[in-house]
């Protein structure tokens, strides 16, 4: 979580470009994380997610 958290800290206002953004995070018990992020196509947000080293 620490390192999503740091990630996310560096986008302007959890939004990784004009197209995509990140609503919530919610922390699962088994350490997963689950993201609701709202874009066009989901392909407008896994190239981040990927790029940041997260199963997609």
């Amino acid at each position: 979580m620490a390192t999503f958290t740091a990630e996310m800290k560096a986008t302007n206002k959890w939004r990784l470009n004009p197209r995509t953004t990140v609503t919530s995070v919610i922390a699962l018990e088994d350490g997963r994380l689950l993201a609701e992020c709202h874009a066009a196509n989901q392909s407008d947000f896994e190239p981040w997610l990927e790029e940041k080293g997260w199963e997609v």
